[in-house]
């Protein structure tokens, strides 16, 4: 008989995840297994795994079999990053992915073991503006373009809008810029090198010209669109 998705089910499937690692890598393991069952880390846990549930059946999910299987990789980085977080609208992050991992329909490529270091590195603050900035980027119309990471965006509205100081604005900024979300360099030519018109292979060196916009403006990365997707909306 099929079981309903629960947090407790959700939970058993990440331990499950670190059974095939167990022999590999001996009391380790069982060290990260007593750190995670202590209290605080089971409500973390737990809590996430509560708004996982709600956001698989959103999606019409409802039982074990209609899950995949999480890998012994994402179930190790996932306890050791999720059961520690305690900030409700970062737990939000960490459901959100643990969704999009046991959701056969997501695409698991989109899915990078970076996101778990991203999650980490961010705060609420960082987080809100992420999102405002991916909500603006798809406001923006660029005749030929529907690329979201070629709309220039300014962090001065985006700072107004979530009533940031400018402190505050800032300091996401370059969180966002320092996990490689955003970025405020754009390419603006292409030069060949005078020094060597040519390569071993008898090809023509060239160098991409980058400049950069400051802490005014920047783009949305491509690896921040897949974490936005993964992670956020």
């Amino acid at each position: 008989m099929s079981k309903i998705i629960t947090p407790e089910l959700i939970t058993q499937l990440l331990q499950g995840a670190l059974l095939p690692v167990a022999g590999a890598v001996g009391q380790s393991i069982v060290m990260i297994g007593r750190e995670w069952i202590n209290y605080w880390k089971m409500k973390n846990a737990v809590c996430i795994g509560e708004k996982a549930k709600e956001y698989l059946k959103q999606r019409g999910i409802t039982d074990e079999t209609q899950v995949r299987a999480l890998t012994a990789k994402f179930g190790v980085l996932f306890l050791q990053g999720a059961s520690v977080e305690d900030e409700p609208s970062l737990q939000d992050l960490w459901a959100k992915l643990l969704a999009n991992a046991l959701d056969p329909n997501y695409n698991s490529r989109d899915l990078k073991p970076i996101f778990f270091e991203i999650i980490k590195t961010l705060d609420p603050n960082d987080v809100k503006m992420l999102n405002q900035i991916y909500l603006l980027a798809q406001k923006i119309e660029i005749w030929g373009t529907p690329d979201i990471t070629q709309k220039l965006i300014y962090i001065a509205p985006i700072r107004e809008s979530l009533g940031f100081s400018d402190d505050e604005g800032l300091l996401s900024f370059q969180s966002l810029s320092k996990v490689g979300c955003i970025t405020s360099s754009v390419k603006v030519k292409q030069k060949e090198l005078a020094y060597s018109s040519t390569n071993s292979l008898g090809q023509k060196q060239i160098l991409d010209v980058y400049l950069s916009l400051g802490d005014q403006a920047f783009f949305l990365t491509m690896l921040g669109v897949k974490f936005i997707n993964a992670c956020i909306v």
